[in-house]
Formats: C-alpha cells, structure tokens, sequence
C-alpha cells in the first residue's frame, strides 16, 4: 500500500621612462587602493545580499498545479517589498510582516525557468528561479459508460493514457484511480479504486473487465466522478493529475 505521505583599469605614467622607481611606486599603490576597493565592494554586496533573501518551498511545479511558494526574509521588518516574475510585477501588493512576505507562484504558468525578483526600498534585491515542469497525463476520452448488467467482455470500455514528466515519458510509475479526485491519503484514501502500471513511453490503460469499471459498478447507476493521478514512486513525494473523468453507470 502507498502512502502520499530550492574592472580594472589601468593607467601608466606620462613620466614611466623617467622615474621608474617613482612609477612602480605609484603603480604599486594604485593596485593595492584598487584591490582594497574591490574587497569592501565585494564585502557590500554580500552583505546587502544578506539582507534580503529568498527561498522556495520546492525546486519546481507541475504545470496546472499549484505553484511554488517563494518567502523573502529581510532585515527590515515592516514596510511594502516588491515581487517580479520573468520582469514582470504580481498583481497582489505585498508587505513584509515581522521581516517576512511570500507569494505563490500562479498554476497558469507555462512550463519553463522563470527568474523570480524580490525588492525592498532601503535594503536591495534577491532573485532565484523556479521551473514549471512539463507535465500531464492526456487520456483518450473524459467521459466512459458501464453497464452493471452486460458482459463485462463486450460492453466495458476501454480508458487509454499517456504521462509526460519533466518533459518526458516516463517507462515506470503508477497511475491510481479516485474516486472524486480524493487523493489525500493515495492508496490509504477512502477514494482509491485501482491502479495500473506505466510502460514506455509513459503508457497505461484500463481495459474490459478492469477492477476501475468493477467498482464503479459496485457504486449504483449514476454519474461517478474519477480523478487518476500518476506517481514515479510509492512515496508519492511528486505526482501529476488528470482533468475528472465521468463514468456513467446503467443498469
């Protein structure tokens, strides 16, 4: 059973040829002012970078799912902060509460990287990026009837699908079947009805006389709603879902 459980420039004396003693001399403090510069510059931009920071709740999403909650945390603790997504502002005004302000990134997001900025007026900037992957499951039809009464061997129906993951078809996993999308809990779940294996590319099916249209039946006639969902692992630590299926039932 499974469980569901981020320039130097440098400048040479007109007078070089005549004192070069003089001009090493210079040459040599010069260099040294440069590198002491350049080090409580570097030292600046550390520092400020520390001052605001970002962080994800996970490296990425699946497309149409919920997106990735970003948290700045910075050493001002109240006043407004800025969001960008790819340059451009979130609509939804933000300000920081006790140093902290977050975002959801939208589920209508296409897949790709995306370069999330955060701004706060008298401290600076942070940026990282968040990846909306390439994934779903596309079925052969959104709507199946079952007949309670007829030969399960010439009136079931047959529910074909293909998973893409990461912008790939995956040649092992599960997709499990629930009823109403319940999937808190995955096979635990008072909603599990069945499941079936995925081969490449990314392949499943349920076929005639499938344990998914046994227990359906065993609901009543009606219309039953069923949701399947795909997992690479038993741990269901990531998984994608398709859009709800109608199954009708006729006696």
């Amino acid at each position: 059973m499974r469980k569901l459980a981020t320039l130097i420039t440098t400048a040479v004396a007109a007078g070089a040829l005549a004192a070069p003693a003089l001009t090493f001399a210079a040459t040599t403090a010069g260099a040294a002012t440069q590198v002491g510069q350049t080090q409580v510059s570097a030292a600046a931009q550390v520092k400020a970078a520390r001052a605001l920071t970002l962080s994800k709740s996970k490296p990425g999403s699946h497309w149409g799912q919920a997106g990735v909650i970003v948290t700045a945390k910075s050493k001002k603790k109240r006043g407004k902060i800025t969001f960008t997504v790819a340059g451009q502002p979130i609509k939804e005004k933000k300000k920081l509460k006790k140093g902290k302000a977050k975002f959801q990134l939208p589920s209508t997001l296409a897949p790709g990287t995306y370069k999330v900025r955060a701004k706060v007026k008298g401290v600076g900037k942070a940026a990282t990026k968040v990846v909306v992957y390439n994934s779903s499951l596309s079925l052969s039809a959104l709507s199946f009837t079952v007949s309670q009464s007829a030969n399960c061997s010439t009136s079931d129906p047959v529910l074909t699908g293909q998973v893409t993951f990461k912008g790939g078809h995956p040649s092992e996993g599960y997709v499990d079947a629930y009823l109403n999308g319940d999937i808190q809990g995955g096979s635990a779940s008072p909603g599990y009805l069945t499941f079936d294996s995925v081969e490449a590319p990314g392949a499943f099916d349920f076929g005639v006389c499938d344990t998914l249209w046994d227990k359906v039946k065993e609901l009543g006639v009606g219309t039953h709603n069923v949701k399947l969902l795909y997992t690479p692992t038993a741990s269901y630590a990531e998984y994608v879902y398709s859009d709800m299926i109608a199954i009708t039932v006729v006696p």
